[in-house]
Formats: structure tokens, C-alpha cells, sequence
């Protein structure tokens, strides 16, 4: 299995997931913040490439490249023959949420925790990877105690993960 994680905005996701699912930004974020910290343990040891979302939807051509060098994968079509294709569904309207990424990563109001989760993940899709799983567990470990009242979205989140892997194997 290869793997390509997508990292995209904290803040985004969980406006998206607010407007989706009428949650509190609070909520997404630690939501966010869960399946994130899982996904990186969950794909360590295993070939996986960390691309920007918001990359993807500006220039997808280098993203492609840049999956394609990590994952050491030929892709059956040449880009030009794909372009019509993937230009028809991926666009940058698709973003309907937008973060500046500086802006983020300086506001206070949002946890400390998931704004270093996400710049650790920013290095790694700016091919700097090395020091993100010690980075992932450090923030896993603070999680715990800091956040007791999450214990149980923890929780349920954790069996949702167990089912959906008993069910891919």
C-alpha cells in the first residue's frame, strides 16, 4: 500500500465540517486534529507522500510530480492526456474555505496543539518529513491529559477507526 495523506488547513476542515454537520469549530478542529494524528501513526513505515490541498488545487501538475517521485510511481497516462479531465473536476472554487496558512498559525484562539500539528505537517509536504512522527507523538501525548473532556469524541472516534479497518482487511 502506498499512501498520500492531503493536508489541508485546520481551520478550513472545520468550517467545512461545522456547515456539513452543524458542529462547533471547537469540535472540527479536534476532530481534525484526531484523524490527523491517527493517519500519520497509522502510515508510518509505509510509503506515503504529504501534499498541500491547497497546492493541489493550484497546480496539480507538481503535486502529481511530486506523488509520483515519493511513492516512486510511473503513472499509466502521460498529465497532458489527463489535464482535461482533472482540470474538469479540481478547481480552486472548490475551496470554500480559506486560511491563510501565516494567519493560522500565529491566531491564538486556536490550540496550540493543532497549529503545531499543522505546521510539522507543512514542513512535510514541503518535503521536510524528518523530525514529524516525534512531533505527531508529542502532541498525542499532551492531548490526553490536557483535553479530558474530549475522552469520549476520542473514544468514538477510535471505534469508528477500529470498524473501518476490521472492514478494509
Amino acid at each position: 500500500a502506498k499512501f498520500i495523506l492531503i493536508v489541508r488547513n485546520p481551520l478550513e476542515v472545520a468550517q467545512s465540517i461545522a456547515r456539513r454537520d452543524a458542529i462547533s469549530i471547537p469540535r472540527g478542529l479536534a476532530i481534525w486534529l484526531h484523524y490527523t494524528l491517527a493517519a500519520e501513526r497509522d502510515t508510518r513505515n509505509q510509503a506515503r507522500s504529504f501534499v498541500s490541498y491547497r497546492r493541489l488545487l493550484s497546480d496539480w501538475r507538481s503535486v502529481v510530480e511530486k506523488i509520483a517521485g515519493d511513492l516512486n510511481i510511473t503513472w499509466p497516462i502521460s498529465y497532458d492526456f489527463a489535464k482535461p479531465e482533472i482540470e474538469s473536476f479540481l478547481e480552486p472554487s472548490l475551496r470554500k474555505h480559506q486560511v491563510e496558512d501565516e494567519e493560522f498559525l500565529k491566531d491564538q484562539s486556536v490550540p496550540e496543539l493543532v497549529r503545531r500539528a499543522y505546521g510539522a505537517l507543512l514542513q512535510a509536504a514541503d518535503g521536510n518529513a524528518a523530525s514529524l512522527s516525534g512531533t505527531m507523538d508529542s502532541i498525542a501525548a499532551e492531548l490526553k491529559p490536557k483535553v479530558p473532556m474530549l475522552s469520549e469524541t476520542m473514544e468514538s472516534l477510535e471505534r469508528d477507526n477500529s470498524r473501518l479497518r476490521e472492514m478494509l482487511e
